[in-house]
């Protein structure tokens, strides 16, 4: 909980050093099955690369447990349909470069 209210502070008051710190904290520690997409929300909204890059990591290596959970139900709300635009297409690219890479070997 602290690194989310630390999160939160950093953007509020423009600490960088403490915004990537947070970063690191929530990735190594928050990131679960029933989290991810929140923490991915949160990290997007607040142009959190690096959180955004781990929760998307996190959602490709887990993707089949995800899809099973409260959590992506409510993900596909009609009301928000631009942030699951965005992680489709996010797990689209990650999709085409494992393929580009696999096709070169």
């Amino acid at each position: 909980m602290f690194s989310f209210h630390s999160f939160s502070l950093s953007q509020q008051y423009n600490v960088n050093i403490l915004k990537e710190l947070c970063e690191v904290a929530i990735a190594n520690k928050s990131l679960t099955i029933n989290s991810v997409l929140s923490i991915l929300f949160l990290a997007d909204l607040h142009r959190a690369n690096r959180l955004k890059e781990s929760c998307i990591e996190y959602i490709d290596n887990n993707l089949k447990k995800i899809i099973e959970t409260e959590e992506w139900n409510k993900f596909h709300d009609p009301n928000s349909p631009n942030f699951s635009a965005k992680l489709v297409s996010e797990l689209s690219i990650r999709f085409a470069r494992v393929l580009t890479l696999t096709r070169k070997i």
